[in-house]
């Protein structure tokens, strides 16, 4: 325990010092923001020229009326999110750990080395992507497959999105490893997992206890009918863009402290 809590304080401490660090954070933000704008746009023109056919086609032309349209936006934001995860998303994770490694030597953060380093290896981050993020699609379709029951939604909900996050506790040290330690994809893998297994223990702390920034957000999208009913449709940008925020927090402390642990370790 006293471990966990000194890798946070050192990572409370780097960010406060080095506040530079969480710019590529805040631009998957803002990313993310700019697309659910342009999601939530959907039935207008100009955006419905480009997005409405398909809404039309996958969804049904009710869904491009108010408010059906707002009711999908959740899901259409999550294909959003994977589409962002997959090219921003992995491009600012290196930036960041790039510059995490700076302000762990005593540099001061390089923005654009950084990121040109992170777009440098951004295949073999990728292909860490993909394989985390199919590992936790899958687990979740798995407990999609489970009769449905109306009692036990909320707690099948809270299982699925904890037992989605174990491939990435498991992988946690993989992309700082590329950035890091100069690894390609399979010693990457390789030495993420075998660090994960050396400091088990701490390493589930260090993914799940953020993790629990996110269980308000799950609450809210499984009582939507409710609030749909109590508040205006509107109430589901709310809860995505809360959604946003929440996201943003855990991948701060899920980038800064598992990349600090492996830097010590060096």
């Amino acid at each position: 325990m006293d471990k966990i809590i000194e890798v946070w304080k050192e990572s409370l401490e780097l960010l406060k010092k080095y506040p530079r660090t969480l710019v590529p954070f805040a631009l998957v933000v803002l990313f993310e923001t700019l697309a659910l704008y342009i999601l939530f746009l959907t039935p207008q023109r100009p955006v419905a020229a480009l997005l409405a056919p398909p809404v039309n086609r996958f969804f049904g032309e009710q869904y491009l009326h108010y408010p059906y349209n707002l009711f999908l936006l959740p899901k259409l934001f999550y294909y959003a999110q994977i589409l962002i995860g997959a090219s921003i998303g992995i491009l600012m994770t290196g930036m960041a750990l790039g510059m995490i490694k700076d302000a762990h030597d005593g540099k001061k953060p390089r923005m654009l080395i950084s990121f040109v380093y992170s777009l440098k290896h951004c295949l073999t981050l990728l292909g860490i992507w993909i394989v985390m993020f199919s590992l936790s699609y899958g687990t979740r379709k798995l407990f999609q497959m489970l009769p449905p029951d109306a009692e036990r939604s909320a707690l099948i909900a809270i299982i699925s999105y904890f037992v989605a996050l174990l491939p990435q506790i498991v992988f946690i040290y993989a992309m700082p490893s590329v950035i890091i330690n100069n690894k390609t994809f399979i010693p990457a893998i390789r030495q993420g997992v075998v660090f994960f297994a050396k400091h088990f223990v701490l390493s589930l702390a260090l993914v799940l206890v953020p993790a629990l920034i996110y269980l308000p957000v799950i609450a809210m999208n499984m009582s939507l009918p409710v609030l749909s009913s109590i508040f205006p449709p509107e109430i589901i940008v709310a809860i995505v863009g809360l959604g946003i925020a929440a996201t943003c927090i855990i991948d701060i402390f899920v980038t800064t402290s598992p990349a600090l642990v492996l830097l010590q370790k060096r």
